[in-house]
């Protein structure tokens, strides 16, 4: 349910169920109802492709307000070798200034986590995860080797 500007109210009004229901009951409902997005996945070097893998969205907007995470789990008939870059995209573009989104990733096999910032600029709606400390944005062998049941989760808020 989409949220809707409340109304402003003045002496003498006369409040209604109509009135309740639209500026107080759906916003009430706005505010805690996720939706599902479907994030691409595009990257340098080569076209990834999910297989079994997973690649799973979710947002929230209120107002001009967006809240999203996004989860990509790698299966085992993923293929990306030799990418480079990783991008993904946010459920709606952003407004005129950009924001930075965080990133957590964990390699199941090796018991390997990382995480990094993922900034984007105003009126874009993609974005790459850039590893803390260094100047490279995860792709197939960044921040480690990607394997079957390994996942990248990105979570921001972010005026939409």
């Amino acid at each position: 349910m989409a949220w809707t500007t409340p109304k402003t109210w003045a002496a003498n009004d006369v409040l209604t169920a109509a009135d309740m229901n639209t500026h107080v009951r759906d916003n009430l409902d706005a505010l805690s109802g996720w939706a599902t997005y479907s994030p691409s996945w595009t990257a340098g070097g080569g076209t990834p492709t999910l297989g079994n893998g997973t690649l799973t969205g979710r947002y929230l907007t209120a107002g001009d307000l967006c809240h999203f995470t996004m989860q990509l789990t790698i299966g085992s008939t993923s293929s990306f070798a030799g990418t480079v870059s990783w991008t993904f995209s946010t459920p709606v573009a952003t407004q005129t200034l950009g924001t930075i989104f965080q990133w957590f990733a964990y390699d199941t096999s090796a018991y390997v986590a990382a995480n990094g910032n993922a900034p984007i600029g105003g009126g874009i709606s993609t974005f790459q995860c850039y590893n803390i400390g260094a100047a490279q944005s995860i792709g197939a062998s960044i921040p480690f080797t990607w394997a079957t049941g390994d996942y990248v989760v990105v979570r921001g808020t972010y005026e939409c």
